[in-house]
C-alpha cells in the first residue's frame, strides 16, 4: 500500500508532528540503550573481580561451579556488549539506532522545521496558542515521567544501601562466632557497593530533581501567560505568546545543558562550571 501524499501546508504540518513523535519515541529508546550498556560497563570489571575473589575465598571449602557456570557467562556478555560500545561508538551509531546526540540534534531540526512550516501558514491566535499549548504540556509530562522514573530508580538503590549495609553489618557479627555467615556479609558489602556506585555514577536524585524542576517551570510559566498576569500583565496577545515561546524554549535549553553536565565527568563539570 501507498504512503499517502502530503501536500497542502496543514498536511505536511501534521506530517510532520508525527515524524516528531517517532523521533521522540526513537530518543528515549535510545537513552535507554545508553543506560544499560554504561552499567554493562562499570558492572561486567565488578562482576569479573567478584567471580575471582569469591573462588579464591570459598576454594575448597565450597563448590562454586554452579554458580560460575552462571555467573561467567553472564560478565563475558557484558564484556563483549561493553566492547561493541565503545568500538560502534567512534563510528558514530551504536546498533540500528544513532547516538544521543545525533537522535536530538535530528528532533531539535524537525521541531525548527515546524516553527518554520507554521509561520507560514494563516493560523489565528487563539490557534496558535492551542498548539503552543499542547507542545508545552505534551513536555510537561514528559519531563514529569522521566522525574517519576528516576527518582524511582534512586529510591531502590538507596533502599539497597541502607538495607544491605545493616544486613552486612549484622552478619559480620555473626561470622565471628561462625564462619558460614561470611559469605553473606561478602554477597552484602558486593551489593552494597554496586548500588552506591551506580548511584554516584548515574545521578538518578539530580537528574529527577531538574526534570521536576523544569516540568514546574514550564507550568508556572503557561499559567502566568495563559492568566494574562505577571510579566504578561501590559502585553499585547502576539507580544505575549513571543515572549512565552522565548521563555519556554530558555527553560528546555538549561535543562539539556544540565544533562550535558551530568554526563560529563566530575573534572569535565568542575572546568564547564568555572567558564
Amino acid at each position: 500500500m501507498a504512503a499517502p501524499e502530503y501536500t497542502g501546508p496543514v498536511e505536511q504540518l501534521l506530517q510532520i508532528n508525527r515524524e516528531i513523535l517517532k523521533k521522540e519515541l526513537e530518543l528515549q529508546r535510545t537513552k535507554r540503550q545508553r543506560l544499560a550498556f554504561r552499567a554493562g560497563l562499570m558492572l561486567a570489571p565488578t562482576l569479573f573481580f567478584a567471580i575471582y575473589i569469591a573462588t579464591a575465598v570459598t576454594w575448597g571449602k565450597f563448590d562454586m561451579l554452579l554458580i560460575n557456570i552462571i555467573a561467567v557467562p553472564i560478565d563475558i556478555l557484558l564484556i563483549v556488549g561493553a566492547i561493541t560500545y565503545a568500538a560502534n561508538r567512534r563510528s558514530g551509531r551504536i546498533g540500528a539506532l544513532k547516538l544521543v546526540g545525533d537522535v536530538e540534534l535530528d528532533l531539535t531540526v524537525l521541531r525548527e522545521r515546524r516553527r518554520f512550516m507554521a509561520l507560514d501558514l494563516t493560523l489565528t491566535l487563539t490557534q496558535r496558542r492551542s498548539i503552543y499549548k499542547d507542545d508545552t504540556n505534551r513536555d510537561i509530562e514528559l519531563f514529569r515521567r522521566d522525574s517519576r522514573r528516576y527518582r524511582r530508580i534512586n529510591n531502590i538503590f538507596q533502599s539497597l544501601v541502607i538495607v544491605g549495609s545493616l544486613f552486612a553489618a549484622s552478619m559480620s557479627s555473626l561470622a565471628v562466632e561462625q564462619e558460614s555467615f561470611r559469605w553473606a556479609t561478602v554477597v552484602a558489602t558486593f551489593l552494597v557497593g554496586i548500588s552506591a556506585g551506580f548511584t554516584g555514577y548515574f545521578k538518578f536524585k539530580d537528574r529527577g530533581f531538574y526534570l521536576q524542576q523544569t516540568a514546574d517551570a514550564l507550568e508556572h510559566e503557561w499559567s502566568i501567560y495563559d492568566l494574562g498576569i505577571g510579566r504578561y500583565k501590559r502585553l499585547k496577545p502576539e507580544e505575549a505568546l513571543a515572549d512565552f515561546v522565548e521563555e519556554a524554549e530558555r527553560i528546555k535549553a538549561e535543562q539539556r545543558q544540565r544533562e550535558q553536565n551530568l554526563d560529563q565527568p566530575s573534572d569535565g563539570r568542575d572546568s564547564a562550571s568555572q567558564q
